[in-house]
């Protein structure tokens, strides 16, 4: 037992054990050749053929009318491989495989960055386990693929010293992932965030709240940073003017039809549904201290306000499906279109995001969360753009978020002077989530899956 731990706390061991599981999970079932899952679905009626399609086309490639609602650069490397390598499906799974794994194993890195690398693996377990990122990883899916250039430009921008040669090789992570999903632009946002503050001007405007962090960038290195964070606007911009809108003409009507504010209190609910889980990382369970925290009334408010401001009953229609949560929502009370699920939720979400952002404040980590809640923000803003509120587009980025904050508020940072030292076994509540999370799985996708052999061929 104790060889296994002593090996556990090694970069290679935690490394290895998160590929092992991965691999039990995903790879035998892509192997099984079987399917019943709605990524199953997906993959026989929209991905497999837009990637034939385009191996069809070869070298001339439609990227207007496809059958897919995403940018085209995942069904394009995918064609690729197909083209050049093999045109089996099952070939063709485990290569995207290898990208939700890649994804993973960043979530992981920056973690580790932060606390021992086995609570970094404690801290991934919820994401690994998640049926949607699990999905997306044993059938052809986009989700991953972009998620993993997301946490690449998100990590390296929030949780890494800027430098203009890293601001740069960022901005190219934020292109691939707008390549890959355009609803991804959010994420050059950050990016663009780090640089002006890494001039002379924004590092005097940071003095008042952080140390100094590095020299400041040159007027020369700014503009090559700026130059660079432009290319995915640019690359936004040309799939618009193709596309006439934000998704190609095939999907204007499904992705396309307006706004949806029931983002909002839907992921604030996600984040108190699963922040439970990391309470333990944020500090003291003891509430009589939080009742002081003006911040924390103003943001019990504000999710009190986005819970009840917009409806958030079951409708289809109104793209307010697709999910756990919304399943609750259908077999329970929403009196004036306003689910009884929502508020609860929304306000210990509220709690969650504000015990983040003070702990890590306390660990002498406040300006990476303030950088990584404002980014967080600018997610919501971008994913309330899509008419469907899908919980498959906000659950795994709301587990990266609180797995880094939860690393944040627990790394050795630079403390303030007499900020209490961390201590306690916060990593069950981590531990105990991926437990949950893997049960679902379980249902959602390996149910499913026994249900359905041998439908998800191409």
């Amino acid at each position: 037992m104790n060889t296994l731990r002593g090996w556990l706390d090694t970069r290679y061991g935690a490394v290895a054990a998160l590929v092992g599981l991965f691999g039990v999970l995903v790879w035998p079932v892509i192997l099984s050749g079987g399917g019943g899952t709605s990524e199953a679905k997906d993959q026989v009626n929209y991905h497999l053929p837009a990637i034939d399609g385009m191996v069809q086309q070869w070298p001339f490639i439609d990227v207007v009318d496809y059958p897919s609602a995403t940018a085209p650069g995942y069904h394009f490397l995918m064609a690729t491989l197909s083209r050049f390598v093999s045109c089996d499906p099952m070939v063709l799974q485990l290569a995207s495989s290898l990208l939700s794994l890649g994804f993973l194993l960043v979530v992981w890195h920056h973690a580790a960055r932060l606390v021992r690398p086995p609570a970094a693996l404690a801290l991934v377990l919820p994401l690994l386990a998640s049926s949607y990122v699990l999905g997306a990883a044993i059938w052809l899916d986009t989700d991953n693929a972009a998620l993993l250039f997301v946490a690449l430009a998100l990590g390296g921008s929030a949780l890494v010293e800027a430098t203009p040669f890293r601001g740069v090789r960022l901005a190219l992570y934020g292109t691939a992932a707008v390549l890959v999903r355009q609803i991804h632009i959010w994420v050059a946002g950050p990016v663009l965030l780090v640089a002006l503050l890494s001039t002379r001007r924004g590092g005097r405007l940071l003095e008042r709240f952080t140390p100094p962090r590095g020299a400041p960038w040159t007027r020369r290195a700014l503009i090559v940073v700026l130059a660079a964070v432009a290319l995915p606007f640019s690359l936004l911009a040309v799939m618009i003017w193709l596309w006439g809108g934000l998704t190609p003409p095939a999907y204007a009507h499904l992705h396309g039809g307006g706004i949806n504010l029931a983002v909002y209190p839907l992921v604030l609910a996600l984040v108190g549904g699963f922040g439970i889980f990391f309470l333990p990382a944020f500090g003291s369970m003891d509430p009589r201290p939080w009742m002081r925290d003006w911040l924390l009334w103003v943001a019990i408010g504000l999710a009190l306000v986005l819970s009840l401001a917009v409806p958030t009953d079951f409708d289809r229609e109104a793209g307010r499906w697709g999910g756990a949560i919304w399943e609750l929502v259908r077999h329970l009370p929403a009196p004036g279109g306003r689910s009884v699920v929502f508020c609860p939720l929304a306000v210990l979400g509220a709690v969650v995001l504000v015990r983040a952002w003070r702990a890590a404040g306390q660990a002498g980590r406040g300006y990476e969360a303030a950088l990584l809640l404002v980014a967080l923000l600018g997610w919501v803003i971008c994913q309330s753009v899509n008419t469907q509120a899908w919980q498959r587009y906000c659950e795994p980025i709301i587990l990266v978020g609180l797995a880094w904050l939860a690393a944040l508020a627990r790394s050795p940072g630079v403390p303030p002077a007499g900020a209490a030292p961390q201590t306690g076994r916060w990593w069950l509540g981590p531990v105990a989530l991926g437990v949950v999370q893997l049960g679902l799985s379980g249902y959602s996708v390996y149910w499913a899956l026994a249900k359905g052999v041998g439908t998800a061929g191409g």
